[in-house]
C-alpha cells in the first residue's frame, strides 16, 4: 500500500522562496524520502514568498536611477556652482570655514529634496495601482495566476502599500542628493578669497590664448561661448550620453525579439503533436518515457490519418532517445539525442559553428551535433570528444560510444531542447522500439481554425497526446515581448527625462549668466533671429555631441548584448535587428527639445529690455 501526503511547513516572515524549499528538503531528508518522491508547490511559494532571484533585479534596477540621479544632480550642481565662486568667496573672506561653505551647499540640496520627496511619494502611491492594473490586465489572459492576480489588485485585496518602501524611497533619495553634493561641496570649500574676487565666469584663469577674429559671426560667437568652460559642456553631453547608450542597448534586445521569428524558432510546423511525457510521477507510471516507448500513440496510423486532413501539406516525424553517463553523471537520463528527419539536413549544415559533419555521416548512430545551448551547462565538451553513453530504449539499456563531430546554434523547435542531435535514421539504429517523440505537422496557413479543430478533435480522442499549435506560440511571444518592451520603454523614458533636465538646466543657465552680455551684443546690432540662431546652434552642439556618443558606442554595444541574448536563448532571438525606429526616436526627440528649448529661452531674454539686461548682476 502507498501513501500520499499533504504537508505545509511552518515558517518564518521574511522568509524566502529559497528558505522554504530548503526546509522542505531537509525534511524529506530526515524520513529517507527522494527528491523523485517530493513534490514542492512552486506556485504557492512564488505567490505568498519572496522570490530571491527578484532581489537582485530590484537592485540592479534602483542601482540605475540612483547613478542617474547622481549625474542629473552634479551636472546642475557643477554649471551653478561655477557662477557662485565669487558668492562663495565673499562669504569666506568675512569669516565663513570650509565646514559651514559645505553645509551651506549640502543644506540648499537637502532642502530642494525634502521639497520634492513628499510630491514623489504622492505621486508614486498613485501611480503604483494603476500601472499595475494595467500591467495585469495586459496579462491576465496569459495564464491562470495573472488573471487571479488582476481580480485581486482590482478588488484592493493584495496590500500595495508598505510603510518600510516609503522609508526606503526617502532614505534612497537624500542618499542619492548627498552623494550627488559631495564634489560640490568640496569645490565650494575650495574657493580661494584672491582668486574669487578675480572671478570673471567661465573656467579657471590661464593664460590667454584666445585666438581674435577679424570678423565675427554667429557660429564664431557659439564657439567662443562653448569653449568657455569645456567641462562644462563635457559633462552634460556625457550625462546625456550615457541613458542614449542604455536605451539603445536595450532597443537592440527589443528589437531582435521579434514574436513572429521567435515563434518560428520555438514550434518548426504550424502544429506540433506529441505524447506526454513524464518523469517522477508516481500516479501516472505509463507517462514516463520507457513505458511511452512500448506503447507510442505516435504511429504509423496517426500520421496517415493526419496527412489525409485538408490543409496539411506533409508530416515530419522527431525522435528520441533517453541517455545517460559519460559527462551527464549528475543528470542521469536527463539528457536526449534528438533524431532529425532529412528534411531539416540543410538547416543542420547551416546551423553548424564548429566542426564539419553531413547528414550522411549523422545516419551512421555514431556522430551527433551537439546544440551550443548545452555548453552552459558542461563547457567542457569540445568538437572531437568521444562520449560512452549509456543508451535507454524501453526497459533495454546499452553503452554507445558516440562522437561530438559539430557544434551548432539551433531554435528549439527543432531542438525541443533536446541538445545531441542525430540523423532520425541513425537515431532508429539504436532503438526497437517506437521513438518518435513528436510530429511537426507542416499545413498550407500559419491558422486553419478547421484544421486546428480536427487535429484537436484527434488529440483529445486519444488521451495520451497533447498540442502545440504555431499561433499560440505567436500569441505567448507577443504578450510576452510587448509587456517586457512596456515595462523597458517607460523605465528608459524616466531616465531620459532626467538626463534631458540636464540640457534644459545647462542652456538656461547658460543663458541666465550671459544675460548682461547677450544685453550688450543686441545693443550692437545683434539681432533677435541671430540670438535665436546661436541658442540653437549651442543646443545643436549639446544635441549632436550626445547622438553621436550614444548612438555609435550604443549601437556597438548592442551587438554584444543580442549574442549574449542569442547564446542564453532569451526570447528565442536568433536573428540580429538593428534598432532603426530607437535610433530615429532619439534623434528626433533631442533635436525637438533642443528647437524649442531655444525658441523658448529667446522669448525669456526678450522679456526684459536691453536697458535691464545690461544693468543685470549675478
Amino acid at each position: 500500500m502507498k501513501y500520499r501526503f499533504l504537508l505545509q511547513v511552518n515558517g518564518q516572515k521574511g522568509n524566502t522562496t529559497a528558505d522554504y524549499t530548503e526546509t522542505i528538503q531537509n525534511i524529506a531528508r530526515q524520513f529517507g524520502i527522494s527528491e523523485d518522491d517530493m513534490n514542492i508547490n512552486k506556485e504557492y511559494l512564488a505567490a505568498n514568498y519572496v522570490d530571491p532571484a527578484t532581489i537582485p533585479v530590484i537592485v540592479g534596477i534602483m542601482l540605475i536611477v540612483v547613478l542617474a540621479g547622481i549625474i542629473t544632480i552634479y551636472s546642475v550642481y557643477y554649471v551653478s556652482m561655477n557662477q557662485r565662486v565669487r558668492e562663495f568667496g565673499k562669504l569666506k573672506a568675512i569669516g565663513a570655514t570650509k565646514r559651514q561653505l559645505r553645509q551651506i551647499v549640502l543644506r540648499e540640496g537637502m532642502g530642494v529634496a525634502l521639497f520634492a520627496i513628499p510630491i514623489g511619494l504622492l505621486i508614486g502611491t498613485v501611480a503604483v495601482k494603476v500601472v499595475l492594473l494595467q500591467f495585469v490586465e495586459h496579462a491576465k489572459d496569459s495564464n491562470v495566476l495573472i488573471t487571479e492576480a488582476y481580480k485581486v489588485v482590482a478588488k484592493g485585496e493584495v496590500q500595495l502599500y508598505y510603510w518600510w518602501i516609503y522609508l526606503l524611497a526617502i532614505a534612497v533619495t537624500l542618499c542619492t542628493v548627498y552623494l550627488s553634493l559631495m564634489k560640490p561641496m568640496r569645490m565650494a570649500a575650495k574657493v580661494s578669497e584672491i582668486e574669487a574676487m578675480r572671478y570673471q565666469g567661465g573656467s579657471k584663469r590661464q593664460k590667454s590664448s584666445r585666438k581674435g577674429y577679424q570678423f565675427l559671426n554667429i557660429g564664431r560667437l557659439t564657439k567662443r561661448n562653448l569653449a568657455e568652460n569645456k567641462k562644462k559642456s563635457t559633462i552634460t553631453i556625457v550625462s546625456m550620453a550615457v541613458t542614449g547608450i542604455f536605451v539603445m542597448m536595450v532597443a537592440t534586445v527589443l528589437s531582435c525579439a521579434n514574436p513572429m521569428e521567435s515563434a518560428k524558432s520555438s514550434i518548426v510546423g504550424q502544429y506540433e503533436i506529441s505524447p506526454i511525457v513524464e518523469s517522477g510521477n508516481k500516479e501516472h507510471p505509463e507517462y514516463e518515457w520507457a513505458e511511452v516507448q512500448k506503447n507510442n500513440p505516435l504511429n504509423e496510423g496517426l500520421k496517415q490519418q493526419i496527412e489525409e486532413l485538408d490543409g496539411v501539406e506533409r508530416v515530419d516525424v522527431f525522435t528520441a532517445l533517453k541517455v545517460s553517463g559519460g559527462p551527464f553523471e549528475e543528470k542521469i537520463g536527463t539528457e536526449f539525442i534528438n533524431g532529425v528527419p532529412e528534411e531539416y539536413a540543410e538547416e543542420l549544415k547551416k546551423g553548424i559553428t564548429e566542426g564539419n559533419v553531413t547528414y550522411e555521416e549523422l545516419k551512421s548512430g555514431d556522430k551527433v551535433i551537439l546544440d551550443r545551448a548545452l555548453l552552459h551547462w558542461y563547457p567542457d565538451i569540445k568538437v572531437g570528444d568521444k562520449l560512452k553513453l549509456n543508451i535507454h530504449d524501453g526497459d533495454n539499456t546499452f553503452q554507445k560510444e558516440i562522437e561530438v563531430a559539430a557544434i551548432g546554434e539551433y531554435g528549439t523547435g527543432l531542438t525541443n531542447y533536446n541538445c545531441l542531435i542525430m540523423a532520425k535514421e541513425g537515431a532508429e539504429k539504436l532503438t526497437i522500439n517506437n521513438s518518435s517523440s513528436y510530429f511537426q505537422v507542416i499545413a498550407d496557413k500559419d491558422y486553419d481554425e478547421a484544421l486546428e479543430a480536427s487535429l484537436q478533435a484527434i488529440v483529445d480522442g486519444s488521451g495520451r497526446l497533447q498540442m502545440r499549435t504555431w499561433k499560440n506560440e505567436y500569441d505567448t511571444w507577443e504578450n510576452a515581448i510587448q509587456m517586457t518592451r512596456g515595462a523597458c520603454y517607460a523605465f528608459i523614458i524616466i531616465l531620459a527625462a532626467i538626463s534631458i533636465m540636464n540640457l534644459i538646466n545647462t542652456m538656461i543657465n547658460s543663458v541666465h549668466v550671459r544675460k548682461k552680455e547677450l544685453g550688450m551684443m543686441q545693443a550692437i546690432g545683434m539681432s533677435d533671429r541671430q540670438l535665436m540662431k546661436m541658442l540653437q546652434l549651442e543646443g545643436i552642439f549639446y544635441t549632436v555631441g550626445t547622438l553621436i556618443i550614444s548612438i555609435g558606442v550604443g549601437s556597438l554595444a548592442g551587438y554584444p548584448l543580442f549574442l549574449y541574448a542569442k547564446r542564453t536563448g532569451m526570447f528565442d532571438i536568433s536573428t540580429y535587428h538593428y534598432p532603426v525606429t530607437a535610433a530615429i526616436i532619439i534623434i528626433l526627440t533631442l533635436f525637438v527639445i533642443q528647437m524649442l528649448l531655444a525658441i523658448f529661452i529667446a522669448k525669456s531674454v526678450r522679456k526684459d529690455s536691453l536697458i535691464e539686461r545690461i544693468r543685470f548682476s549675478e
